[in-house]
């Protein structure tokens, strides 16, 4: 996997943030496994029912990423094919799991979202306070991870729970539900596919 880092710091965005940067990465990726390791721009967008334009820069995105590649011995000039490579099939596999529980759990859309995996991800280690997150985010802003956070609260992934104390300021703690688990236990072997 390319490795980015964030201009004067030793560190750079979560692996599956860069992954799900692009909404169409992700069903990219195992839209090309499926069809045998393979796929032109013009298919994934017809098989995606995506618009070619997003799988464009989804696909330039992957090819960033070190997860495919052009075909080196096998396409026209102005309709290259793309291929997997060693860590995109890795990858890929993940990503079919996780696309699958997230269309099982009933939140495809939301699973394709750029802070979803990886906060879920963050969040199997147990119950964390918002700025334990962020920390653990590394590059997100505060109002992406509390958009996402919300946002898996309402699809019943995520519990917020407020601590009941006198205390200033309130603590608030966010843990995974059953169906979170089973999202972030699929977005964590992606994760692990990505760093292999």
């Amino acid at each position: 996997m390319a490795d980015f880092k964030i201009p004067g710091s030793d560190s750079g965005p979560p692996p599956l943030a860069m992954l799900f940067h692009h909404r169409w990465a992700a069903p990219a990726l195992e839209e090309t496994l499926r069809q045998g390791g393979g796929a032109r721009v013009a298919t994934l967008a017809a098989r995606l029912r995506a618009p070619r334009a997003s799988v464009v820069r989804a696909v330039e995105g992957l090819t960033a990423l070190g997860l495919i590649q052009p075909n080196p011995g096998h396409g026209h000039p102005l309709r290259p094919e793309f291929i997997l490579t060693e860590a995109g099939a890795r990858a890929a596999a993940g990503c079919a799991a996780y696309l699958r529980a997230a269309a099982w759990l009933n939140v495809e859309d939301l699973a394709l979202r750029k802070w979803t995996a990886a906060a879920a991800t963050e969040l199997r280690a147990g119950g964390r306070r918002f700025t334990e997150l962020r920390s653990g985010l590394l590059v997100v802003t505060d109002r992406a991870l509390a958009t996402t956070l919300r946002d898996l609260g309402e699809a019943g992934l995520v519990d917020r729970r407020v601590e009941d104390s006198a205390a200033a300021p309130v603590a608030v703690e966010y843990t995974l539900t059953r169906p979170g688990a089973r999202l972030a236990s699929t977005a964590k072997d992606v994760r692990e596919a990505l760093a292999a």
